[in-house]
């Protein structure tokens, strides 16, 4: 049985991106997948009643970037040097900024209204925060955000870049090359790249 245990739906989400980088760094863990059925069974046992729920033995974590973070730090993907793991905090609080306008959009019932906020997205939101990233990757000319290796900031924005490319088309990457070179490192990486290729079908596509 592996030390870590990941606890979250057949979705997307929020575990889905400490599953890209649990994979990255090559660790085992068990993938607990749950339905929203035992969620509401398991809940008032849970730490702030929600998830993803990491564990390693015992010990318990909740808040999907506060377990990004540990995993990041235990595992050398947050940099030593202050000022540079600062940069990927930014990065990272960014995008998050970005993935509420996507994520308003998907959850959308109304065909009017969606079809709004499709407009918003892909014509403000995308255009004000994707240049930004992909000055970054320019300016630090190493084929990273910070520094010279991978950081979990690189990790996160490949996954919404793809979540993006999966419900918009390629073309949203159009104009940032850069950003679509990361992307594609990081889905390459042999761990990542069979997962997404062995990945069992999800309840949806989020």
């Amino acid at each position: 049985m592996p030390d870590y245990k990941l606890t979250y739906f057949n979705v997307m989400g929020l575990g889905e991106q400490i599953r890209w980088l649990l994979h990255y760094v090559e660790q085992d863990f068990e993938d607990n997948r749950i339905s929203f059925d035992k969620f509401t069974e398991m809940k008032s046992e849970l730490p702030f009643r929600q998830v993803p729920l990491f564990e390693i033995g015992s010990q318990k974590l909740v808040q999907s970037r506060a377990i990004t973070r540990f995993l990041a730090t235990k595992h050398g993907l947050l940099p030593q040097d202050p000022w540079q793991a600062y940069q990927t905090e930014m990065i990272i609080d960014a995008l998050f900024d970005c993935r509420e306008g996507y994520f308003y959009h998907w959850k959308e019932e109304n065909p009017a209204e969606k079809e709004k906020l499709k407009d918003k997205f892909l014509n403000e939101t995308l255009p004000r925060h994707l240049p930004v990233f992909e000055k970054l990757l320019k300016d630090n000319k190493t084929g990273f955000l910070v520094g010279n290796a991978a950081t979990w900031a690189d990790i996160y924005v490949a996954y919404y870049l793809d979540c993006f490319v999966m419900r918009f088309g390629d073309s949203v990457l159009n104009d940032y090359p850069e950003l679509k070179k990361l992307a594609s490192k990081i889905k390459s990486h042999p761990r990542i790249k069979s997962y997404l290729e062995n990945r069992k079908p999800l309840d949806r596509d989020i």
